[in-house]
């Protein structure tokens, strides 16, 4: 509710010529979290034990709740009036509560490719049920009616489908490859989010003053050589060519995510800035849901049944490179897809 929620508050309250750097803020605070996360995380398991990790919570969320309430004042239901599709909402719940279990409780959930097949069924029942209502919660023909707004979003899924799996595959590979403690792994990941951090402010600030489409390629292309580079990594290569990774993906990642927020808020009407936010937040989840099937099926080819340990190094290296050269590919069709909305017709893009 939060992640959907939020752009949709900031573009409604921000002028349109601070829009980029309002965003570029958020995302890197969200970047910061990340960053901080983890490495909190693993200083508490060292020295307060893991159910530290949910009563460090409590405090925050309350401080959190109490500043919402008394600070952020206003509504901007900008469709208030409008009926709200039930039907399609639910049959999209189920269509992914399936899909999500038969994908990640393959292996063991006997029934988990049923339910996967299932969840495909109920999203076309979704899709086609979107596209006969009058007030659907996903506006299918104003969406394809839309390019740049249709466009961004593929480039979203895309996106995250071929950068989510760097932090999943360094995290094994750092600790059982190579030895390194959970401690130093967590330090070494961090380099990533931090510029992320860093760049996404800037990113969004160059977003305000020119073509928000073109500093995403850019940033998207940043992402695809260090995708690439990962198809190289041994289990002896240098600490360097990790770092290298993580330094590019930072910078790429970072000049990608807000400008292509920014494009894809700009392009649509202020009544949609609710089903624009929660498109970008669905088009994550899903990016990163593709690249978690995409790594288990390969983990199952590749291991079987084995765990990842130091005698099965060699097959997860290959997991590794094979992931990455596919990722590599998602990569380059989001930059032509990101490429394709930079016309000259879209002059504010």
């Amino acid at each position: 509710m939060q992640t959907s929620t939020s752009f949709a508050i900031l573009n409604s309250v921000c002028p349109p010529a601070e829009r980029g750097k309002a965003m570029g803020i958020v995302v890197s605070c969200v970047y910061l979290g990340i960053s901080a996360g983890p490495t909190l995380a693993g200083l508490m398991i060292d020295y307060l034990g893991w159910r530290w990790i949910f009563f460090s919570a409590v405090p925050v969320e309350i401080t959190i709740l109490i500043f919402a309430i008394t600070r952020l004042k206003g509504e901007w239901a900008d469709s208030a009036g409008e009926p709200f599709d039930w039907i399609g909402s639910i049959v999209y719940m189920i269509a992914l509560f399936c899909v999500i279990i038969g994908v990640l409780e393959t292996g063991q959930l006997p029934m988990a490719k049923w339910l996967g097949g299932m969840g495909l069924l109920f999203m076309i029942l979704f899709l086609y049920y979107e596209n006969t209502v009058t007030h659907p919660i996903l506006p299918l023909k104003k969406i394809a009616s839309n390019k740049v707004f249709a466009l961004s979003n593929i480039a979203t899924l895309l996106n995250y489908a071929a950068s989510f799996g760097i932090t999943f595959f360094f995290s094994i590979y750092l600790q059982v490859i190579r030895g390194v403690s959970p401690k130093a792994t967590g330090f070494i990941l961090i380099i990533q989010p931090l510029l992320q951090a860093f760049c996404a402010p800037i990113a969004g600030r160059l977003a305000d003053k020119y073509s928000p489409a073109p500093i995403a390629t850019f940033g998207m292309a940043i992402g695809t050589i260090g995708l690439s580079l990962c198809i190289f990594i041994s289990a002896t290569c240098s600490y360097l060519h990790i770092l290298s990774v993580l330094v590019i993906m930072g910078i790429g990642f970072g000049f990608f995510s807000t400008p292509n927020s920014t494009a894809i808020m700009t392009s649509i009407e202020k009544q949609d800035y609710g089903m624009a936010s929660s498109m970008i937040a669905t088009m994550r989840t899903f990016g990163m849901l593709t690249a978690m099937t995409l790594i288990t099926t390969l983990l199952s080819h590749y291991l079987g049944d084995q765990p990842v340990r130091e005698n099965t190094g060699p097959q997860f290296i290959a997991t590794m490179h094979s992931s990455m050269i596919f990722f590599t590919l998602l990569s380059i069709i989001g930059i032509f897809c990101s490429l394709a909305r930079t016309t000259r017709k879209n002059n504010n893009l």
